[in-house]
């Protein structure tokens, strides 16, 4: 079931009958249902999931799953324009200073990359 409208690059999604529900419940129990629905999506649409969740990037990684965390989803917006540097760094201040356990503090590195 897809979502009737779209706000820029990120849609609300859900399940498909049939594979996606198949994978969904085949996958262990120990996944969290938002983590086990977003792998089985990612997987049979070939799209890339987005956690920070150790549990289901183990998982993806097993399916062969493309994943990225917070600090690649800042990343991909500012290498599409979505959003400068300056403002994803401070967006990214702004977390760390709320407790998000980030390895860096400014994004510029990742950048280079």
């Amino acid at each position: 079931m897809n979502a009737p409208e779209s706000h820029g690059w990120l849609r609300l999604t859900g399940l498909n009958d049939g594979p996606e529900l198949a994978t969904f419940v085949a996958l262990p129990r120990r996944l969290h249902g938002g983590e086990a629905s977003s792998l089985a999506i990612a997987l049979h649409r070939n799209w890339l999931l987005m956690t920070d969740d150790d549990t289901a990037r183990r998982q993806a990684e097993a399916m062969g799953i493309r994943y990225t965390g917070t600090l690649g989803c800042l990343v991909l917006m500012v290498r599409r324009g979505l959003v400068v540097v300056d403002e994803a760094n401070a967006w990214l201040r702004a977390m760390i200073e709320r407790n998000y356990r980030s390895p860096v503090d400014r994004l510029d590195d990742l950048l280079e990359e």
